[in-house]
């Protein structure tokens, strides 16, 4: 049942993975941020350049700012498109953590779950009994007072009239006058 669950796991993952083009879910968001960044900031670059050719008035400018204007159109649809993958990245990480997860945990039980199998295998095999087989407890009919509490109660009940005597006997002790007594 373990084993099916994990097939069906594995290949809802392999779905999600594919629907949402995730390869690596760990890396793969980190590198569209650090490529989106690194493409921003190029455009940013190729704008001033472009500037700077239009507002220059030496020779050859023109072909610099029509290179400069290709290169810039080419990272507009370069960061565009990358912008695109990143946002379906992001709509179905989550999905596919969760999936991860789920089949790492499944497959560690599943993998406890053989090596209790084969502790269990060994010890029916083995010439000696490694397994004790203990029956449930009943309930007994007749309630039996435990000696025990009772032994304890009585115990506490002379201790308690002993501690009573003691202190009769020293406050009785304390109102005897012992200088008429010696006299």
């Amino acid at each position: 049942e373990k084993q099916t669950k994990s097939i069906i796991l594995n290949d809802s993952l392999s779905k999600e993975k594919e629907k949402y083009k995730i390869y690596n879910s760990r890396s793969q968001g980190e590198i569209y941020a650090e490529i989106i960044t690194t493409t921003s900031s190029n455009m940013e670059a190729l704008k001033s350049e472009i500037d700077m050719y239009k507002n220059s008035r030496v020779r050859g400018a023109a072909d610099s700012v029509r290179i400069k204007r290709i290169k810039y159109t080419g990272s507009e649809k370069r960061l565009s498109s990358l912008e695109k993958k990143a946002k379906l990245f992001n709509s179905g990480v989550s999905v596919v953590e969760k999936l991860t997860q789920e089949l790492s945990r499944l497959n560690d039980q599943i993998s406890l779950d053989k090596e209790r199998k084969r502790q269990l295998e060994a010890s029916y095999k083995a010439p000696y009994s490694a397994l004790l087989l203990v029956e449930a407890a009943e309930t007994p009919l007749d309630k039996s007072r435990p000696r025990r509490t009772i032994l304890l109660a009585m115990i506490g009940l002379i201790a308690l009239l002993f501690s009573i005597l003691v202190a009769f006997l020293v406050e009785n002790y304390g109102k005897i006058n012992w200088s008429e007594i010696k006299e």
